[in-house]
C-alpha cells in the first residue's frame, strides 16, 4: 500500500530529472527583482533547484539570487540571424513592382495603334504580343 501511494511522487522527481535547467554556469542573465529601480545583468557561476549564484556584469563579488524572488529573468541564447528572411521580404515585392514598372514603361513607348498588338493597315495578321 504504501508502495503504491508513493509511486506517483517517485514518477515525478524522476521526471523532474530529466527535465534540463535552463541555466548552466557561464550564461548571460538579466534579471528584474520587484523591490529594484532597473533590471541587473550578470553572469551564472552556479545555480541551484530554486536558486543561482551570479557575478554582476559591473564586477565585484558573486551573488546568490533566489527565482522566487525575482520579476523576471532572461537568458542570452547567442545572436540570430534574420538576413534570409528580410531578403525574401524585400525581394518578391520588389520584384513584382519592378516587373509591373518595367512593363509599364515598355507599353508606354510604343505608338497608340500598337498598343492594342494590330497594325491598322493590316488586321489580318497576327496578334503581336507586344503590349
Amino acid at each position: 500500500m504504501i508502495a503504491t501511494a508513493a509511486l506517483p511522487i517517485l514518477m515525478a522527481l524522476a521526471a523532474a530529472e530529466d527535465v534540463a535547467s535552463p541555466l548552466a554556469a557561464g550564461d548571460r542573465v538579466r534579471f528584474l527583482r520587484p523591490r529594484d529601480a532597473g533590471s541587473s545583468t550578470a553572469t551564472v557561476v552556479e545555480e541551484g533547484p530554486d536558486w543561482m549564484t551570479v557575478r554582476p556584469r559591473e564586477g565585484g563579488d558573486p551573488v546568490r539570487v533566489p527565482f522566487d524572488g525575482l520579476a523576471r529573468l532572461d537568458v542570452a541564447r547567442g545572436r540570430r540571424s534574420r538576413a534570409a528572411e528580410g531578403a525574401a521580404i524585400g525581394f518578391v515585392p520588389g520584384a513584382v513592382l519592378g516587373g509591373l514598372f518595367a512593363a509599364a514603361v515598355a507599353c508606354s513607348d510604343a505608338a497608340p495603334r500598337e498598343r492594342a498588338g494590330f497594325s491598322p493597315t493590316d488586321l489580318t495578321s497576327t496578334p503581336r504580343a507586344r503590349c
